[in-house]
């Protein structure tokens, strides 16, 4: 994916007054058989993630644009609404503008769809550029998806995060990865040398080299080998547990010790472990490439209230459907791990305006000292989670062609400590 400036996610454009009411409802110009035809025409891969409309549309149709597996679902949990006009009315500043959140998101055309849940209720929604039915890409929100089908075998005495790769891998035993133990692989600090921040636009980056093997990214080889025989052949640039550092093939390999425990692809091991469990009103998707090497870093589409479901399994008071376990949800509020760079947390600082997290856990992007917990996804999705207020806050998005992202991130924060909702 094409990153431009990071910084850039803490700018917003602004939409006039007039656009609110228009905008608010799901624009079905986008349902049209005449738009449908046109972008699939048009549609060009080196493109697809620049941002704009045609990422806007290669988000909803990934599955017709690249191969995909089924995440079955079974028995649906359904989810009562109870609009709160107090969220639709509460006032934000954006750009020292004051307006109504409802207003501030369906203005912003950066926003697709929107929902939050309190108390297991949806309490707020606003599908604007899909529909309630629709699934759409979660990029990196798919990592903490992940990483928590690894936490649930862990609850269940599979599995042994002290344990290095090589104990559930042997295929990687002379690798870089052989020695490096599960949690500092789930943490993001294995010092494996294939950063995000090296930027997908180099062809020559591990980075980019890795999501070309995972089917994602144009083919610029003639000749390409299976994702895995590309982790083994990387290096590490510092021991593991120096420092957290975003690096997709972590996840890669959390999905890989995942189908090696339970001996299923991805798709089904999420299947038995956390879709059915959750109770999913649609099956999930999952990208994968050639080999049918799952792209267990961002491959996942999904119903947005599906992912919101997915946020309820943190809550200790789940009504009955799949829980994750209390060990697990108190190690990643308790287990602090400040391993943010001087210059991460100053951003962050900035960003939430003193009231910056205490570190990254399990894939998990942000944790703050309550316990709420958030996870971003490429061009701006997103999935904030609080079980300390029982709320739930999840996003897809679509970033402009300069790659301006909405303002939702900071607003969730705001929200979750607002007490607006107890």
């Amino acid at each position: 994916m094409n990153i431009k400036n990071s910084s850039s996610i803490l700018l917003i454009g602004f939409l006039s007054l007039g656009v609110f009411l228009v905008s608010a409802q799901e624009d079905s110009s986008r349902t049209d058989v005449n738009y449908h035809s046109k972008m699939y025409k048009d549609y060009k891969h080196v493109e697809f993630d620049l941002g704009g409309e045609p990422s806007r549309f290669a988000w909803r149709e990934m599955p017709g644009l690249f191969p995909h597996t089924t995440i079955h679902h079974n028995k649906t949990r359904p989810l009562a609404v109870d609009l709160n006009s107090k969220v639709n009315q509460w006032q934000v500043k954006i750009d020292d503008k004051a307006l109504s959140f409802d207003d501030y998101v369906s203005a912003d055309e950066r926003i697709d769809s929107m929902m939050i849940l309190h108390k297991g209720k949806i309490v707020y929604q606003r599908y604007k550029t899909i529909g309630p039915l629709e699934r759409h890409m979660t990029w990196s929100v798919t990592k903490v998806v992940t990483a928590t089908a690894l936490a649930v075998l862990e609850e269940q005495g599979k599995v042994d995060m002290k344990a290095p790769v090589k104990t559930y891998l042997p295929d990687f035993a002379n690798s870089a990865w052989g020695n490096i133990a599960l949690q500092d692989v789930v943490d993001m600090s294995s010092g494996i040398d294939c950063r995000d921040s090296d930027g997908y636009q180099n062809p020559e980056v591990c980075v980019y080299r890795a999501e070309e093997a995972l089917g994602v990214v144009p083919q610029i080889r003639k000749t390409i080998g299976t994702a895995s025989e590309f982790l083994k052949s990387m290096s590490a640039h510092r021991k593991a547990g120096e420092e957290t550092e975003y690096t997709s093939s972590n996840t890669i390999i959390t999905g890989l010790v995942v189908e090696a425990i339970t001996q299923k692809p991805l798709a089904r091991a999420f299947s038995d472990l956390l879709w059915r469990p959750m109770g999913a009103e649609a099956d999930g998707l999952m990208l994968i490439n050639k080999h049918g090497e799952a792209y267990a870093s961002g491959g996942l589409s999904a119903r947005l209230s599906d992912i919101a479901r997915f946020g309820l399994m943190f809550f200790d008071n789940n009504r009955g459907w799949g829980t994750i376990g209390k060990n697990h949800r108190d190690f990643l509020k308790n287990k602090h791990r400040p391993l943010f760079s001087d210059e991460r947390i100053e951003q962050l600082d900035t960003l939430f305006d003193g009231d910056a997290p205490l570190h990254s856990r399990w894939q998990w992007d942000l944790i703050w000292k309550d316990g709420d917990m958030f996870k971003s996804g490429y061009s701006g999705q997103g999935l904030y989670v609080s079980s300390g207020n029982e709320l739930v806050m999840v996003w897809f998005g679509t970033a402009d062609t300069e790659f301006q992202q909405h303002e939702l991130l900071p607003l969730a924060r705001k929200l979750s400590v607002s007490g607006l909702l107890k």
